[in-house]
């Protein structure tokens, strides 16, 4: 086991009051449903927020309603057709603190330690 770090003190960080080995111990099956639960929560709540957005500005012509219920497993963006998976757009955004955190894309090289 490595030495523990002190816990990420950055309130605006979803990693805050987290250590960098918090989760080291767990299993690469679970660290992949953690990574792909997190994807999920995270692309319901931009949704969400393009939804908000949206009904504000009244700018985007897509079904939103449709679009926001779509399955949580893809990340389509709002003012195009390209889409990524949720976890590829999980690690775009967080993918440095992932891995830190000891958490690896899907596909990519296990990191050496």
């Amino acid at each position: 086991m490595t030495q523990r770090r002190r816990p990420n003190d950055n309130p605006g960080s979803p990693f805050f009051g987290l250590a960098e080995t918090d989760f080291e111990d767990l299993p690469p099956l679970v660290k992949k449903r953690i990574v792909r639960l997190l994807a999920h929560v995270s692309e319901k709540s931009y949704r969400r927020g393009v939804q908000h957005g949206v009904e504000l500005r009244n700018r985007i012509t897509r079904d939103i309603p449709r679009w926001r219920m779509g399955p949580v497993s893809r990340s389509p963006e709002i003012d195009s057709n390209r889409t990524l998976s949720s976890v590829e757009m999980l690690f775009r955004e967080l993918g440095l603190s992932l891995t830190r955190y000891g958490f690896e894309e899907p596909g990519s090289r296990p990191r050496k330690p």
